[in-house]
């Protein structure tokens, strides 16, 4: 997982953190989760997304909803957030990292002017 240690920043001549530890380990078994989800519901994500795709998309969905959280005063729970990102990685899969991106900023907007769709709510993924 070389690309890993490269995207979390971690290939330098700094010496290892513990934090450098935990967020190599969460990486993993985010990507693990995701990947037995994808196994056990027959959907994304697959082979066509990779381990550094699962990472990054599921970095870029949590981090713009929890901005857009703090912009609207509200806590969204990492269970919800878990649920949406799944969304995002089957969307990424059916249509494509474009139309992904545009979704995304589609329902970030959408959440800032109306709240969190009613569904996104309703849904709960837990992956630790």
């Amino acid at each position: 997982m070389n690309w890993l240690k490269k995207m979390l920043g971690m290939e330098s001549s700094k010496p290892r953190t513990m934090l450098d530890d935990v967020r190599e380990a969460s990486a993993k078994i985010i990507v693990s989760r995701y990947r037995q989800l994808g196994r056990d519901s027959g959907q994304a994500p697959t082979a066509a997304t990779s381990d550094e795709e699962i990472v990054s998309i599921y970095g870029k969905v949590i981090t713009a909803f929890r901005e857009a959280g703090k912009q609207r005063g509200e806590h969204v729970r990492a269970e919800n957030l878990n649920a949406i990102v799944w969304q995002f990685l089957i969307m990424k899969e059916m249509v494509g990292i474009e139309f992904m991106n545009e979704h995304l900023d589609y329902e970030i907007a959408k959440y800032l002017r109306e709240g969190l769709r009613p569904d996104y709510l309703q849904r709960e993924l837990s992956l630790f």
